[in-house]
């Protein structure tokens, strides 16, 4: 509530902000990490915003808005629950070209699963010591990081297409290789 009057702040919008803090130093409250069960995994949630812009804002020369967000945790489940730990979180504009809704949740999984393969790697590291490049690479590509990865999205036609047999292009051309980076790393059991 208080984010809205930002731009124009009144000396009753600082009370307010005040009372907040106050509050906040007299209820201290923390984060408690507990160790997880294995088999552990880190697990990659993405999700992706897309808004064409209006006729009127097209006029004006503005672009989509697209907007991506994913969280890197660690992760323990029984089949039907999990248990997490928030690693990192990421949520901001897309920095790839995006001209619907499909790239925008495609180029969100792939900038997701970058990202976790780093910190995938630094499992390896972590167990063995340290790694040449070399090593690491071989490693991602064959899918024998000790920290598994699981990636969630909310886009059924990415996952029905990552399912099919052989790979189709997709109406959007330009996104067929994503596609196969994707698919790579699902046959090659990294994600």
């Amino acid at each position: 509530a208080l984010q809205r009057h930002m731009h124009a702040p009144r000396a009753i919008d600082l009370r307010r902000l005040n009372r907040v803090i106050l509050w906040t130093q007299r209820n201290p409250h923390g984060l408690e990490y507990h160790q997880l069960p294995e088999p552990r995994v880190l697990l990659a949630i993405g999700d992706s915003a897309f808004q064409a812009p209006t006729d009127a804002e097209m006029a004006e020369g503005r672009d989509p808005l697209v907007m991506r967000g994913y969280v890197w945790a660690l992760a323990s489940h029984d089949g039907s629950k999990y248990n997490l730990q928030v690693l990192e979180y990421v949520s901001s504009r897309q920095h790839h070209v995006c001209r619907g809704v499909w790239s925008a949740e495609l180029h969100n999984q792939c900038d997701m699963i970058e990202m976790a393969s780093i910190i995938s790697g630094f499992t390896l590291e972590t167990i063995h010591g340290p790694q040449s490049g070399e090593s690491l690479k071989n490693a991602l590509a064959t899918g024998n990081l000790p920290m598994k990865i699981e990636a969630l999205t909310d886009s059924y036609s990415i996952f029905s297409y990552l399912a099919a047999a052989h790979l189709k292009l997709p109406a959007e051309r330009s996104t067929y290789y994503h596609l196969a980076y994707l698919r790579e790393q699902l046959v090659s059991r990294h994600i």
